[in-house]
């Protein structure tokens, strides 16, 4: 059949079935975070990433990285700030993890959950000393 009206039908492109679908897991994503579903939300997200594990199109890297970019957005109304690491060292990349944690440092502090945010960035300056502030 292929495509009618830009719309992927059945026995059509496989590879922009496949597109569709990665988009439309990760907009699902982003409707549940905004109903306040957190925990459908951000496994939504993880589902998304792992749907696009090994990118094929510039499309995919692009989705993958935003879904990446997104998560500590979404971890942080449900996740508990001393797991937050090994969270992230779980579902991203390692070189997105530290990136990560900053986020969710500051998002953290952008909510007013200070004491949140310094176990985060307590956590990580524990980890990777390197990628701290030396203490005066």
């Amino acid at each position: 059949m292929g495509v009618v009206d830009g719309v992927p039908r059945p026995g059509g492109d496989r590879n922009c079935l496949r597109r569709v679908a990665a988009y439309a897991r990760y907009k699902l994503a982003w409707c549940r975070y905004n109903l306040q579903e957190y925990q459908a939300a951000l496994e939504a997200l993880v589902r998304t990433r792992a749907r696009v594990a090994t990118p094929a199109t510039n499309q995919e890297r692009t989705l993958r990285r935003e879904a990446g970019r997104d998560l500590p957005l979404f971890y942080a109304p449900i996740g508990l700030p001393q797991q937050a690491r090994t969270f992230f060292q779980r579902v991203l990349d390692p070189d997105e993890v530290v990136p990560a944690l900053r986020r969710l440092e500051e998002q953290y502090r952008s909510e007013g959950r200070d004491r949140d945010a310094e176990a985060v960035g307590a956590a990580l300056c524990e980890w990777r000393p390197e990628r701290c502030p030396p203490a005066r």
